[in-house]
């Protein structure tokens, strides 16, 4: 790993963190200053990995790349970390996420997302019958590289 890229998952870090220790409301102007840092950081992150490759499905990811673990209704944020020769074994490790709307129980939900590195490293194969990637070993739930996701269903 260049240390270029290390120096950029540890300002990451730093600023989810500084994120984690402010507590209280938050004002729209200091979320949207947050999530345009992030951005910007995950934009700079991608930029040095050039590494990419195309996926059973046609989807072409990049390493470091936002996804989901999906299983029944709910979605949890994960980053894809690498894969196989034939792209059908994947490796992620779970995305931190943080709760910024204000709207309770409910199923309008807005999350910011950072990479969480210090994760366990998860592997996900490709299944060919059900078109998706699921946790090795499991039959339920599925991997999905399109973006972070986040939502939890407020009726379970």
């Amino acid at each position: 790993m260049s240390n270029n890229l290390r120096q950029k998952r540890q300002a990451t870090l730093k600023a989810w963190e500084a994120w984690e220790k402010w507590t209280g409301q938050v004002s729209k102007t200091y979320v949207d200053g947050f999530l345009a840092l992030l951005e910007d950081l995950a934009e700079q992150v991608l930029e040095a990995s050039e590494d990419c490759i195309l996926l059973p499905n046609g989807q072409k990811i990049q390493r470091l790349q936002g996804g989901c673990y999906s299983i029944g209704s709910d979605r949890y944020p994960i980053n894809i970390i690498d894969w196989s020769a034939s792209g059908k074994t994947l490796y992620y490790q779970r995305a931190k996420s943080k709760r910024v709307d204000c709207n309770g129980q409910s199923e309008c939900q807005e999350y910011i997302f950072a990479p969480d590195h210090y994760s366990r490293i998860q592997v996900a194969t490709w299944r060919s019958r059900d078109q998706c990637y699921r946790e090795r070993g499991s039959r339920w739930g599925s991997i999905w590289v399109d973006g972070y996701d986040c939502y939890r269903d407020p009726s379970f």
